[in-house]
């Protein structure tokens, strides 16, 4: 398998389906949570360990790598 470098201001494709969820601020406890309902191409603003920060109708969202595109 190989590792795919991605990178702030990319754009990845989400299939339906994925799960976003949104962080609190001082802890790793979800916030709230959101199920795609149609494929989109997303911006990424951070890269973290195996997940992306990415933005989604305005507002900031965590995504596992393993379910997105590049």
């Amino acid at each position: 398998m190989s590792h795919i470098a991605y990178k702030a201001g990319q754009l990845v494709y989400v299939p339906s389906g994925v799960v976003l969820e949104r962080k609190q601020i001082k802890n790793s406890a979800p916030r709230g949570i959101k199920i795609l309902d149609k494929p989109m191409d997303l911006l990424i603003a951070n890269v973290l360990d195996n997940k992306l920060e990415i933005y989604h109708e305005g507002v900031l969202w965590s995504v596992d790598t393993k379910d997105v595109f590049r």
